[in-house]
């Protein structure tokens, strides 16, 4: 092998692949594999590791970074280290996390922007729907803002054809709709149904 100990510039006046790691290994262990290493004298929370950066120009000359993916650490201490994840990308000029795999969640459009997420089915283009501007859901619904405002946070359906909601218990259970208007009491009112008394 080689150690390279300088930054290191592979350029090619085509359209040919600048960099292919090949690993001719037989067994199931995993290969060729890519390491980004931060050999860091002080590990910190926080601490950038690593960086994937997509580049081009614009159209004035500048070089853009418009996507990344990053890791940081999130928690550097012995015995409970915690890794996060980043998927960012230029938006309107400016850097936005996308994608966020944090220490104890997942984050889809961290930055808040209007963005829309959209989960496709075989047959439904807006299976499951999030309208970044109104934040209001829709499920097979491309436009939950358009009912109204007092009952679009979920929208389900669409204007044609049939749909609906099925609420799922065990047989010697109850199933429920609640109505609450604040936290000290679990609901003002609700729709029940008990399937062990019918």
């Amino acid at each position: 092998g080689a150690t390279i100990n300088d930054g290191t510039t592979i350029t090619t006046a085509d359209n040919t692949t600048q960099l292919t790691l090949i690993s001719t290994d037989a067994d199931a262990s995993v290969g060729p594999a890519l390491d980004l290493y931060r050999n860091s004298g002080s590990p910190a929370d926080s601490d950038l590791i690593g960086d994937v950066r997509f580049q081009g120009e614009n159209d004035a000359g500048e070089t853009i970074t418009y996507a990344n993916i990053a890791g940081l650490i999130g928690d550097a201490s012995d015995g409970t280290e915690d890794g996060i994840l980043r998927i960012q990308q230029i938006n309107a000029g400016s850097a936005i996390n996308r994608i966020s795999v944090n220490t104890g969640e997942t984050v889809i459009n961290d930055s808040s922007k209007d963005l829309d997420f959209r989960v496709e089915g075989d047959g439904n283009t807006h299976a499951l729907f999030v309208q970044g501007g109104s934040d209001f859901v829709g499920i097979g619904n491309d436009s939950p803002n358009s009912f109204g405002s007092t009952a679009a946070d979920l929208v389900i359906g669409t204007t044609s054809g049939e749909h609906g909601l099925s609420i799922v218990s065990g047989t010697g259970n109850g199933g429920r709709i609640q109505f609450a208007d604040n936290t000290s009491s679990p609901f003002r009112g609700a729709f029940e149904y008990n399937h062990a008394a019918d």
